[in-house]
């Protein structure tokens, strides 16, 4: 078969054994929930498959996603980083040689630069998964938030379709859901 694993478990048995490249996906949950610690294992696992990838983070700036990957790949304590930088650069080769790239794309502000820009890596680097961080935060064209953001998902539904990639969306949930009545 053609899918793709996440390497969480539960994820790809919902996902019917996992994902398929030309598919978006969209993750969604309430503000720190582990959005973006759950994007970032599946990037380690497409990674260490030999698959480059790439993530367009409007969040996170890439020294704090390189710190998070870190915490990841090492055993070392943090607190102990600035006085074993030995150890971390061992262990950050150690990964690089026995991973395929992840490129992080910062800045791109609307969904059709973030498009432009992940297709661009596809043709040049032969990326193969992709993960968006987070989808409200890209800008489309539209009168209404309602128009913005469905005009979001089709630039970027179309973008996993024509580039052939698996594409993991995440999506803030809204706050106000924990309002409801009957909460």
């Amino acid at each position: 078969s053609n899918l793709v694993s996440t390497a969480v478990a539960d994820l790809d048995y919902a996902r019917g054994g996992g994902l398929e490249f030309g598919e978006m996906v969209i993750f969604a949950a309430r503000p720190s929930h582990g959005k973006s610690a759950v994007a970032l294992q599946c990037l380690h696992e497409w990674t260490s498959q030999g698959m480059p990838c790439c993530m367009v983070s409007e969040e996170m700036s890439s020294l704090m996603i390189g710190k998070r990957t870190i915490q990841h790949i090492t055993a070392l304590n943090q607190e102990h980083w600035a006085t074993r930088a030995d150890y971390i650069d061992s262990d950050i080769e150690a990964y690089r040689t026995s991973h395929a790239p992840c490129f992080i794309l910062e800045n791109c502000r609307t969904a059709e630069k973030a498009a432009n820009e992940v297709e661009r890596k596809v043709k040049e680097d032969g990326i193969r998964c992709a993960v968006v961080d987070y989808a409200q935060l890209l800008q489309s064209p539209g009168r209404s938030r309602y128009e913005q953001i469905t005009n979001t998902s089709i630039a970027l539904r179309q973008l996993a379709s024509r580039a052939k990639i698996v594409l993991l969306v995440l999506c803030q949930l809204n706050r106000q859901i924990e309002n409801r009545p009957g909460k």
